[in-house]
């Protein structure tokens, strides 16, 4: 197994792009790449601890490879956002490969992108009742 972290915007519909994908054998919603060190939530959703809005990625790369993971990653979302505290455009790398690949993907894309590419930090699961929020309300946003 192995994992990604993307931040996309807001982690909820985050989540759910990559929840059912075969391959993908588990997703959360959280944040990472800020300050490590009593972290609260309310400083999260403040932005003054630095976290970028996450979604963990848990995939078989026999299954489903980390370059198609970045494809769905920019084909969803607007890389060209500026950030707006804990909400912005990232990929956080946890190995060379998917830097290469990372930065490989950046370089494929074309007009503005503010996409920030860095090494994965210590992962923050966001509040349980964040996860999996868009499949658990799904009745509610079809009305």
């Amino acid at each position: 197994m192995a994992r990604a972290t993307f931040g996309m915007g807001c982690y909820w519909a985050s989540e759910e792009v990559f929840r059912t994908l075969p391959g993908v054998s588990a997703t959360q919603a959280g944040f990472s790449n800020g300050h490590d060190e009593g972290v609260s939530e309310a400083e999260v959703f403040s932005g003054a601890a630095g976290h970028a809005e996450v979604v963990a990625v848990d995939f078989d790369p026999t299954r489903v490879t980390y370059e198609a993971l970045l494809t769905l990653f920019w084909a969803n979302h607007d890389a060209a956002t500026p950030a707006r505290s804990i909400v912005r455009s990232a990929i956080f790398f946890h190995d060379e490969v998917q830097r290469l690949a990372a930065e490989a993907s950046l370089a494929a894309q074309s007009g503005t992108v503010v996409t920030e590419i860095a090494p994965a930090g210590r992962f923050w699961r966001g509040p349980e009742k964040d996860q999996q929020y868009v499949a658990r309300n799904a009745a509610q946003a079809a009305q």
